[in-house]
């Protein structure tokens, strides 16, 4: 499965993204997932179908992409506006990043914070999950 989504979909309180099994035009799904009350800035595909959503509504919620529900909501994920979201399925945990300096490494089962990226002096704008123990790359703005 191939899973895309689109920028310019992902706005105003709504999930947009298209699933593409095989491909064939013909099989192309589209979906609409609404719940967030702010901009998405981030999507992750976890295990088991999920997947992991990130929004200026400083929320996780995770969907199911079996039946497109919402399942679980992590409010107050951060105290700024989420920017993104990286998943790493050789630890079992995906990183949050946000307008507050953090990035924060979530535990991908319970959903609890596991540890916080700090010591940055502007935005974090991007992180990504290496699949060795202990390594993420992050870059912030300095402006």
């Amino acid at each position: 499965m191939l899973l895309e989504h689109h920028a310019q979909s992902i706005t105003n309180a709504r999930i947009s993204f298209s699933l593409f099994f095989g491909f064939r035009p013909q099989m192309l799904k589209y979906v609409s997932c609404a719940g967030h009350e702010g901009r998405v800035t981030g999507l992750a595909l976890l295990p088991d179908w999920t997947l992991a959503s990130v929004s200026h509504d400083r929320t996780i919620r995770l969907w199911d992409l079996h039946t497109f529900k919402l399942m679980k909501t992590v409010k107050d994920a951060h105290e700024t506006p989420l920017q993104g979201i990286d998943y790493s399925s050789s630890k079992e945990e995906f990183v949050t990043w946000a307008m507050d300096n953090f990035a924060y490494v979530w535990d991908a089962v319970t959903l609890n914070t596991k540890y916080a990226l700090v010591g940055h002096t502007a935005e974090v704008t991007q992180v990504c999950l290496a699949p060795v123990k202990a390594v993420a790359f992050i870059l912030n703005a300095v402006f």
